[in-house]
């Protein structure tokens, strides 16, 4: 099953690889980045506050996306749009 789903004939299916490589190589470097940084930064009686602010503005984000996502998704009845990115 799995040798299927990776030989796939699609070839539109490709198209994604090289902007899914960037994202995770981003990724990759913004989060160690991210959770270093109020060490360096904030004081130390206010270390707890910054982890729980870049918690909570993480959740957020990705509470965000979700919605919008399903958002596109019930306006066009399609993940193609989603996956494109496009607002509808």
């Amino acid at each position: 099953m799995l040798y299927m789903a990776v030989s796939s004939p699609c070839l539109r299916c490709y198209s994604v690889l090289p902007g899914s490589f960037l994202f995770g190589l981003a990724y990759s470097l913004y989060v160690p980045t991210l959770w270093a940084s109020p060490g360096l930064v904030v004081s130390k009686n206010s270390i707890g506050l910054a982890y729980g602010f870049i918690s909570a503005a993480r959740n957020l984000g990705v509470s965000l996306i979700t919605v919008a996502t399903g958002i596109i998704r019930d306006t066009s009845h399609t993940y193609s749009s989603v996956n494109r990115g496009e607002m509808i």
